[in-house]
């Protein structure tokens, strides 16, 4: 696929995006469909949605896609120093030769992977910073550019939103389900009541 034609399809890809996700409530689904497209579009080798815990503030990998060995899917093994900045600062970043930028020297996970190509940008809903999505390609220089990492955010802003969403209709369901056990505890506790008073 040419540089042209992804040009002219990425609206329409971003519409079909915007569809599958407002579709999807359960966050684990979102955030597959998320790096699933984004691996695709991004042609990247490795994806990662990083996700801040909003009461510890710590970073923890929820989704990726790229690596062979499962027991390394919970583990973010991009460039450490690219992620944090992303999530500190709330700007993107993007690397054409990480391997050769003045950024990223001395940085071990850069050296030691010999990363090359790098995308990440924010996700972020209502003002706040909750994330961010990484990929890169350890093998080529150059794949992406500064437009490709304007497309990343497009689909990241959209991603942000069904994220939000997904966290909101997970926490209104438990709150429902604890609603329903008070309800049922309640119920069962006036039943048995009753039967005390009847079988005296």
């Amino acid at each position: 696929m040419t540089r042209e034609v992804d040009f002219g399809m990425r609206d329409h890809l971003l519409y079909e995006l915007a569809r599958d996700l407002s579709s999807s409530l359960e966050l684990e689904e979102v955030l597959r469909k998320v790096i699933d497209r984004v691996i695709t579009l991004m042609r990247a080798s490795r994806g990662f949605v990083v996700l801040v815990d909003p009461i510890t503030g710590t970073m923890s990998v929820e989704m990726s896609r790229g690596e062979s060995d499962p027991e390394k899917a919970s583990l973010f093994l991009g460039s450490r120093t690219v992620i944090e900045q992303v999530v500190k600062t709330g700007q993107a970043v993007v690397a054409t030769d990480a391997t050769l930028d003045d950024r990223f020297k001395g940085q071990q996970s850069v050296i030691l992977q010999n990363l090359r190509s790098i995308i990440a940008v924010p996700l972020v809903t209502k003002d706040k910073v909750i994330g961010a999505v990484y990929v890169d390609n350890p093998f080529r220089a150059s794949i992406f550019e500064e437009t490709d990492k304007e497309f990343l955010q497009a689909i990241s802003d959209l991603a942000a939103i069904a994220i939000d969403n997904a966290r909101q209709y997970e926490r209104s369901e438990f709150l429902r389900s604890l609603f329903e056990l008070h309800v049922n505890k309640q119920v069962t506790d006036y039943v048995l009541e009753r039967s005390d008073r009847n079988t005296k």
